[in-house]
């Protein structure tokens, strides 16, 4: 059984999560529970518990679906919420140009994650949900990872709210902003050549895991290149060398020499 497979496991040295084996639904329901209200003292985190059927045999006879096994499922929790303070709210710009309200909340804990931070997806989330800066807002963590703004906590108001604005002008290089098409809810900043948020953005995700893996050339590494005039556009990456390197101080030692971040960059 898959039980005396963990308890052989256990006897062996290794750790094991503690597990029961249970003879009706009923009682896999209560213990899901009690696991969900237990969840926060534990010494890591869950987002859920496994419920698997204990016989080898049985599990055999069920067989898999792709990579997922018939014979288990997950039992997620409610993600973990909290309650804080909205304190502004800015707009971020993509690679594409699409502009993103962005929470700045005052930091709380939930789940052991510290959240200063959270997307608010475009002006129609904003407007749909009512939220308006320097309210109580109810943030949670997403699948118990990505912060999101629940909504706001209406009796907390003071009367000294306001409500949030999408911008006219991109923030980046002051261009008109506006839908790519008719009818689009998100809001664009057409530059996108010349506008530094874009490029920046661009060059962050040219150097991520799916496209070339630089690991060394992350958000501040690219905002440095761009803002020391080491490259103009994505393009110029593929050319760089050590004497352009030379004017970015992100690359440079205290004694004028090039960092070790400098050497792996052009190891790429």
């Amino acid at each position: 059984s898959h039980s005396a497979m963990l308890d052989a496991l256990k006897s062996y040295g290794l750790r094991v999560n503690p597990c029961r084996v249970h003879d009706s639904i009923e009682t896999v329901i209560v213990e899901c529970e009690r696991r969900a209200a237990e969840r926060e003292s534990l010494p890591y985190q869950i987002d859920g518990v496994v419920v698997k059927v204990d016989s080898r045999e049985q599990q055999r006879a069920l067989g898999t679906v792709a990579r997922a096994p018939r014979w288990a499922i997950a039992y997620k929790f409610e993600p973990l919420a909290g309650r804080t303070k909205l304190l502004d709210v800015i707009v971020n710009v993509g690679r594409t140009g699409a502009l993103t309200p962005q929470a700045l909340l005052e930091p709380v804990n939930i789940g052991g994650v510290t959240i200063s931070r959270a997307t608010l997806h475009n002006e129609d989330y904003i407007k749909e949900k009512g939220i308006l800066i320097g309210d109580t807002v109810m943030v949670r963590r997403a699948g118990d990872v990505i912060p999101e703004v629940l909504g706001p906590v209406a009796d907390k108001r003071d009367g000294s709210e306001r409500p949030f604005e999408m911008p006219e002008h991109c923030p980046s290089c002051k261009t008109q902003l506006a839908p790519a098409k008719e009818g689009d809810v998100d809001i664009r900043c057409p530059n996108v050549v010349g506008c530094p948020a874009q490029l920046r953005e661009r060059l962050f995700a040219l150097a991520g895991r799916a496209a070339f893996d630089i690991e060394v050339l992350g958000m501040g590494a690219a905002s440095a290149l761009l803002e020391s005039g080491a490259i103009v556009d994505e393009s110029e990456l593929f050319g760089i060398d050590a004497e352009r390197l030379a004017r970015v101080p992100f690359f440079v030692n205290k004694d004028g020499s090039l960092g070790s971040n400098a050497a792996r960059l052009l190891a790429n």
